[in-house]
């Protein structure tokens, strides 16, 4: 069964960090572009943002949805006697998350079986309110969000989904999608906020082992030699396995040669830190913007 987990935006919401933010969180964003511009919005920024959209929708990274505000006014008048409504009328223009959040699983392709759908919100203050009147149910997967530093526009979408597709971050992903399913569940029916602010704090300290366990990856420092780990990449980058032959055969008890050919990430995927790749392969990328 293929679950995804999806963010839902407002018409505004791409002229924010968190749309580059949710790249990495989530497998999919529900991007709504409207069909004419609204408030200062002009028709450049829509054709660039339909054209941004349509290309990560082939990427399967994101789910384009024409926006029309009379469409819009329907489905929000049909809430009035919702809990939500509230919450509507307090935030007309961005309250297309809830809408796109309320028929995401009327948006998931055919080989999606079932999504969780998650309304983002830029700012703390508006997030608390939002959560306050809805529940906390999606309370501590936003709060990942927090601990990563995505400059404004600035990463080009080509590098987000080139990390998407990396086999550490994608490993990475499906230990955070089975925290997800198994423990976050379990948080967030206490409804407790000392909980909650525990498990944040478990997830950085996650975040520290992952580093220290990539790092440590790349080398089993419990030998008691060290073989030029250089001459051993160039070997595996020019093919010249005679050179890999004699070096495992001369100096077994130094080093294990499968240790080297494996990729470091997959050393730390049994790990319980697993989940926190995610963001840790997320600042790797960002740090360098």
């Amino acid at each position: 069964m293929t679950h995804e987990y999806w963010a839902t935006f407002s018409i505004f919401d791409h002229r924010k960090s968190m749309f580059r933010q949710a790249l990495v969180l989530f497998d999919r964003i529900v991007v709504p572009v409207s069909i004419e511009p609204v408030g200062d919005q002009t028709e450049e920024e829509l054709e660039r943002l339909r054209a941004d959209v349509r290309w990560l929708q082939e990427k399967d990274a994101a789910r384009l949805v024409d926006w029309n505000p009379e469409e819009f006014n329907t489905w929000k008048n049909s809430q009035a006697a919702e809990s939500i409504s509230a919450v509507l009328n307090k935030d007309l223009q961005y309250a297309t998350r809830l809408q796109l959040f309320s028929q995401a699983q009327d948006l998931k392709p055919a080989d999606v079986d079932d999504v969780t759908a998650v309304p983002v919100y830029g700012t703390r203050q508006r997030y608390d309110e939002v959560m306050n009147e809805l529940g906390i149910w999606t309370k501590l997967t936003m709060e990942l969000s927090r601990l990563i530093d995505v400059p404004d526009n600035d990463v080009p979408l080509e590098d987000i989904i080139a990390l998407r597709e990396e086999p550490g971050f994608r490993d990475s992903m499906s230990q955070l999608h089975r925290w997800q399913k198994d423990i976050l569940p379990k948080v967030l029916d206490t409804g407790r906020e000392k909980e909650i602010r525990y498990a944040i704090s478990e997830y950085e300290r996650w975040i520290k082992r992952y580093d220290e366990a990539i790092k440590g990856a790349k080398f089993n420092k419990l030998r008691t030699a060290v073989i030029s780990i250089t001459a051993v990449g160039a070997a595996l980058a020019t093919g010249t396995g005679p050179l890999l032959t004699i070096a495992a055969a001369v100096a077994p008890p130094l080093f294990d040669l499968r240790v080297l050919m494996r990729p470091c990430w997959k050393e730390v995927a049994e790990k319980d830190c697993a989940p926190a790749g995610v963001v840790y392969e997320a600042q790797k990328l960002f740090s360098r913007y």
